[in-house]
């Protein structure tokens, strides 16, 4: 999978929460490995059942979590790696995009996470599917603070209110990730979106 990542000096040194969009299952294990950090992330419960998963994905740094409940052992280790100034892959669409063009309606957790744990936010997207031989891209965004709610107890409202602000900056992320192509890769992009074209 030759893949170029694009604008990595964005991401933390240290405390940071790496905001990207989901497209297969390999995802944390393909953005850790072609960016060449340590990082963590959510896993699913289920994956414990895959022999060769269940003793991959811890040591890669992931966090098993009870989907579909409040996992309140899974949050509080992710506050807790934060606060120890790690870096935290989070998938804020909530599971994988089949269709892979738009950002998904987000979850709140990368929100929360970051204003608990006063964590910057990195968007980061994935240009396509990761698949054998087929040339991709990994793309840093613009790091950005929820400084406005830091020291606050967030209503509803104001949570979806930063998420909408999340949602907007990993689309704004996308497009910029667009533009690079269409300066540096013309014809791949072209090529590319040809083929989604063609699906439609």
């Amino acid at each position: 999978m030759p893949t170029k990542v694009i604008n990595k000096k964005r991401m933390p040194k240290k405390r940071g929460i790496l905001a990207c969009n989901h497209l297969t299952m390999i995802d944390p294990v393909y953005v850790a490995v072609y960016t060449k950090r340590k990082m963590h992330f959510f896993a699913k419960k289920e994956l414990k059942r895959n022999f060769m998963l269940r003793w991959m994905i811890p040591g890669v740094g992931s966090v098993f979590v009870e989907r579909g409940q409040a996992d309140i052992a899974a949050v509080k280790k992710v506050l807790r790696l934060l606060k120890n100034e790690k870096i935290l892959l989070i998938f804020p669409e909530g599971t994988r995009n089949l269709s892979s063009e738009d950002i998904m309606e987000l979850k709140t957790g990368a929100v929360t996470f970051s204003v608990k744990t006063d964590a910057p936010i990195v968007p980061v997207i994935m240009w396509r599917r990761p698949k054998a031989f087929q040339r991709n891209f990994i793309y840093f965004g613009e790091p950005f603070s929820f400084e406005k709610y830091r020291g606050v107890k967030m209503t509803h409202d104001e949570k979806a209110e930063a998420t909408a602000f999340l949602t907007e900056k990993m689309a704004r992320t996308k497009e910029e990730l667009r533009q690079w192509m269409l300066k540096n890769r013309p014809r791949l992009l072209r090529k590319h979106e040809g083929q989604m074209a063609n699906k439609d």
